[in-house]
């Protein structure tokens, strides 16, 4: 899984280093082949919960969604997780230590509505601290997220068109793209005649990128960018997914 790749388990918040998930991406890569793959997550039903993990952090969310979805590899996405929901085991000594991370995937945003398996409703400290019992989970609901503009089930649903519409960020080749500053993570992929390229700041300051050459490559998906002639602008955590024309 990529989880460790960036995380400083030194540190009690995240880093994301590009050298290192460049290193960890070509060491996978080696390691395995064109009919084995790895399998990229950020969470699954064993760890916290990638939103718990970066402290809520919104920017720190989507960079990882696009991680999860256009690395070499095939994403998994525990459920819940293309919410955003928050969770992590806890020590009351019995298998509810991991509820938090298990809960029950939030169709709305009210326990009572049909289709919420809210199973462990009532039955101990686990229900009491529950994403379902905090003001978050109207805006967390899947109905709620369908009909908001920038939610991040939005951008992921945003990610997985781009993958299943772009083979190279199925089954293309990984070439890493260095910058002057090491907060930003480039990368090339490409398959036969299909070509892509993702930038992205993984730090939470403003980044200048000075005299890009596009190369004929237009960007189709962006956030926090700003373009001029001889420059990109990336705010904090900013991105953009480029396609070879």
């Amino acid at each position: 899984g990529t989880h460790d790749m960036y995380i400083d388990p030194k540190s009690t918040g995240v880093k994301m280093d590009p050298k290192r998930i460049h290193t960890v991406v070509k060491e996978s890569m080696e390691r395995f082949s064109d009919t084995t793959f790895t399998v990229n997550f950020l969470e699954n039903h064993d760890t916290a919960r990638w939103a718990t993990v970066v402290n809520g952090n919104e920017g720190q969310l989507r960079v990882g969604a696009i991680l999860n979805l256009l690395l070499p590899g095939i994403p998994s996405i525990y459920y819940g997780q293309e919410l955003g929901l928050t969770g992590q085991t806890n020590e009351w000594g019995s298998d509810a230590n991991h509820i938090p991370v298990r809960e029950a995937f939030p169709w709305t945003g009210n326990y009572n509505d049909k289709g919420n398996a809210v199973w462990y409703k009532d039955t101990g400290e686990w229900w009491d601290n529950s994403i379902w019992k905090s003001d978050r989970i109207q805006k967390l609901a899947l109905e709620y997220q369908k009909s908001s503009k920038n939610s991040i089930w939005k951008h992921y649903s945003t990610l997985l068109k781009i993958r299943q519409s772009n083979v190279a960020f199925q089954r293309g080749d990984y070439q890493s793209i260095f910058y002057e500053d090491p907060n930003v993570l480039g990368f090339k992929r490409t398959f036969n005649n299909s070509s892509t390229k993702v930038i992205l700041n993984t730090s939470n300051q403003k980044i200048e990128l000075l005299f890009m050459d596009m190369d004929d490559y237009k960007p189709i998906y962006q956030d926090l960018v700003k373009m001029a002639s001889n420059k990109i602008t990336l705010e904090a955590y900013g991105f953009l997914v480029l396609l070879k024309n």
